[in-house]
């Protein structure tokens, strides 16, 4: 899954600080993907995008909502 983020700051030493989140609807449930981190700007390859392993002090949570498969499989 792909997550968009924006530039939130400008470091001094010309690193960006990012932040994304994304939603998607997976069977019955509802994920909500985010993610916030520092990059370098020479880090950014074609088409604006950048690895998760290029992140430094990468933070990357989830939340489900609603059913899915493997809570139904648990009762």
């Amino acid at each position: 899954m792909s997550v968009a983020a924006v530039i939130t700051q400008v470091l001094p030493d010309g690193r960006l600080a990012i932040e994304g989140r994304r939603a998607a609807q997976i069977g019955g449930a509802v994920v909500e993907v985010a993610i916030a981190g520092v990059i370098r700007s020479q880090d950014v390859g074609n088409g604006k995008t950048i690895d998760a392993s290029k992140i430094a002090q990468a933070r990357i949570w989830s939340r489900w909502r609603g059913n899915t498969d493997a809570q139904r499989q648990g009762q």
